[in-house]
């Protein structure tokens, strides 16, 4: 009887173990896919990173501004009251 109750024990803990040792295999799967998942959106950022660095170079702004037929002005358009007090303001930044 003693036995019996034993060898019963000693099955339901292998069980147990297999069935922990199964989880922890597809949990290890699973952290190293997200790891490759990780992998490849971190370059796909740097790609993007890399691209948005090319287009605002000035070099590139300027030749698309060509392209476009855009010209930059060094009038500032804004409204009355901040026109107003920018035209007030020295070269130096200080108010009249």
């Amino acid at each position: 009887m003693r036995i019996s109750l034993v060898i019963a024990a000693l099955a339901a803990i292998a069980v147990g173990m297999v069935h922990i040792r199964r989880d922890e295999t597809r949990t290890n799967y699973q952290i190293q896919q997200l790891q490759l998942d990780q992998t490849h959106l971190r370059r796909k950022l740097y790609d993007q990173q890399a691209d948005l660095g090319r287009l605002i170079a000035p070099r590139q702004v300027r030749e698309r501004m060509g392209k476009l037929d855009v010209r930059l002005t060094s009038r500032v358009i804004a409204p009355p009251a901040v026109a107003q007090r920018l035209s007030a303001e020295t070269p130096d930044g200080r108010h009249q």
